[in-house]
C-alpha cells in the first residue's frame, strides 16, 4: 500500500482521530465554534493533503491556508490555535503511516506529509502575521508557539 491508498482507505479514521484529539485539547476558539466547524476544517486540510500528493503541487494547501488565516484572524483565533489543529492532523497522519505502511515506505510518506502540511502552516503563519502587523494588533500569546504541543 502506498501513501495515497492509505489516505483514501483510512480517511474517516484519520479525521475522526484528529477530531478526538482536538476536542480533548480544549482550544478556546474551537470549543466555541463546535465540532462541525473543526470537523470540516480537518477534513478540508486532509483532502487538500491528498490533492497535493496527487497533483504534486503545494498550491492547493497554500491557497487554502491563506484563506483560512484571514477567516480565523477576523474571527479572533490566535495563530497557535489554528496551527495546533494542523499539527494534530499531521501527527495522526504520521501514526497511520507508521501503523499501516511498510518501514521502507516511511521516509517518503513522512516527507510528503510533512512538506505539504509545512507549506500550509507557513502560508497560514505568513498571512496571519501580515494581517496582525497591518492592523497593528499584537500576535497574542506568541510564546505558546515555542512551548510545544503539551504547552510545556
Amino acid at each position: 500500500m502506498n501513501l495515497e491508498n492509505l489516505l483514501k482507505a483510512k480517511a474517516d479514521k484519520i479525521i475522526s482521530d484528529s477530531e478526538t484529539i482536538l476536542e480533548k485539547s480544549h482550544i478556546h476558539q474551537y470549543d466555541k465554534v463546535g465540532k462541525t466547524t473543526y470537523h470540516n476544517y480537518l477534513k478540508k486540510i486532509f483532502t487538500l493533503t491528498l490533492q497535493c500528493i496527487e497533483s504534486k503541487s503545494l498550491l492547493p494547501i497554500s491557497e487554502y491556508a491563506e484563506k483560512i488565516a484571514k477567516e480565523r484572524y477576523e474571527a479572533g483565533f490566535d495563530l497557535y490555535e489554528v496551527q495546533h489543529a494542523i499539527n494534530i492532523l499531521e501527527e495522526t497522519l504520521w501514526m497511520a503511516i507508521i501503523n499501516d505502511l511498510n518501514p521502507e515506505e516511511y521516509e517518503e510518506a513522512l516527507r510528503l506529509t510533512s512538506t505539504i502540511l509545512g507549506a500550509g502552516k507557513e502560508a497560514l503563519a505568513g498571512t496571519y502575521v501580515s494581517l496582525a502587523s497591518n492592523n497593528k494588533a499584537p500576535v497574542r500569546d506568541i510564546e505558546a508557539l515555542f512551548k510545544g504541543t503539551d504547552g510545556v
